[in-house]
């Protein structure tokens, strides 16, 4: 299980995706900007749809943003969390 949180940038105006393992490890950050109307992404699959510009749509329709709150993109459900950032 791979578990994600979003947070704002206040330093780009775009997002931070954090990933987590299952045990709540964090293993990376990936950057979503805005480009026109475009979302980039600067994980491995730049240019390609990714699993990050999916999300922030699922976190905007939750308000999940800066929560502390985590989803669970594989399973589709969330799990509450700390808001410790």
């Amino acid at each position: 299980m791979t578990l994600y949180q979003i947070r704002n940038n206040k330093n780009t105006g775009g997002f931070d995706v954090k990933r987590y393992d299952d045990d709540l490890n964090y293993e990376n950050t990936y950057n979503l900007t805005f480009k026109g109307r475009q979302i980039m992404c600067n994980c491995p699959a730049y240019g390609y749809k990714c699993r990050h510009r999916d999300m922030l749509p699922i976190f905007e329709l939750e308000r999940a943003i800066d929560s502390g709150r985590f989803y669970d993109f594989t399973n589709k459900k969330w799990i509450e969390g700390i808001n410790e950032f």
